[in-house]
């Protein structure tokens, strides 16, 4: 009688075990397959595109102004688009920074930690070539 108590506490076990891991990688592969940008017909944004772009002044001193590379930071459209930089990657690289590369970390900034999938989305919008560099045009509301 001792062997139902095993088989169910064994169960429960595994339950918990393999749902968590199928929840994790379905995160992963949400997080990989997101749209993070609205460009309509006539090349105008959604809101939070356009904060991507407002945000992105904080990166552009170093990637330079359309992202494309600047004084000491790398072309963040060819990152991207050549698959090198996926949103996870891009959130972790923003955050933590990369020192050994002259990167810094800004996850105590409040007007970059808070808004990685808009600046990523700008960015994935421009490496796409759905969005040009400048002052994007916004959708109306």
């Amino acid at each position: 009688m001792k062997i139902i108590p095993t088989i169910i506490r064994f169960s429960v076990f595994f339950f918990i075990f393999f749902n968590t891991f199928v929840f994790a990688s379905n995160q992963d592969n949400f997080e990989q397959d997101k749209k993070y940008y609205v460009v309509d017909e006539q090349g105008r944004v959604d809101k939070k595109t356009y904060n991507g772009w407002r945000r992105f002044g904080a990166c552009s001193g170093c990637h330079g102004a359309k992202a494309t590379g600047g004084t000491s930071g790398p072309n963040l459209l060819l990152a991207i688009r050549n698959k090198k930089i996926d949103f996870i990657t891009f959130k972790e690289i923003v955050s933590k920074g990369r020192p050994n590369k002259g990167m810094p970390a800004w996850n105590i900034d409040p007007n970059v930690n808070k808004y990685y999938p808009h600046i990523y989305g700008y960015l994935r919008a421009r490496s796409d070539g759905i969005l040009k560099g400048g002052r994007p045009k916004k959708i109306p509301k």
